[in-house]
């Protein structure tokens, strides 16, 4: 049983050192996070499908799996289109909680929590929700493209 406990935290402490929180793919994985979401925030719909890998799939624990690139630009679409008309949603990055994990010969994993607010007005926004997430970026052709995402744990947050 000892042995048993002293092979799991080694395996812990090995695999947490893998996580990158600075240097290079660090910082390119954060700026291809920032730029995505904010052009999902402004529902810049012809940025936000230009990250997407031509095989995108999403599995979000509320709301189901999304299989092909074309699904998620519809999703997208009714979300920037009726749904924004009555309810704008910003996402915030928790900073601190944001991971990367190189993938040898294919690009990177990305770990975070984020945090999702209502926005009422310009100048004003609430809290509503909070969920993890992890998304596959594959390096190729010399791009970073957005191949998978998980979201997961979405949970009431805020007042």
């Amino acid at each position: 049983m000892r042995l048993r406990l002293i092979a799991i935290f080694t395996f812990i402490i090995c695999v947490e050192s893998f996580a990158q929180k600075s240097g290079e793919l660090y910082d390119t994985i954060s700026k291809l996070d920032y730029t995505f979401f904010k052009a999902l925030d402004e529902c810049d719909l012809k940025k936000y499908e230009s990250f997407l890998a031509f095989d995108y799939e999403f599995y979000h624990d509320k709301q189901g799996i999304t299989i092909s690139k074309a699904s998620e630009m519809e999703s997208m679409s009714l979300f920037c289109g009726e749904q924004r008309e009555r309810q704008q949603i910003k996402r915030e990055l928790i900073k601190e909680s944001l991971e990367v994990y190189p993938i040898a010969n294919y690009g990177a994993i990305e770990n975070g929590e984020h945090i999702f607010h209502l926005v009422i007005d310009e100048n004003t926004s609430k809290p509503v929700s909070k969920a993890k997430f992890t998304s596959i970026w594959r390096f190729d052709k010399n791009e970073w493209k957005l191949a998978r995402t998980i979201s997961y744990n979405h949970v009431p947050y805020g007042k």
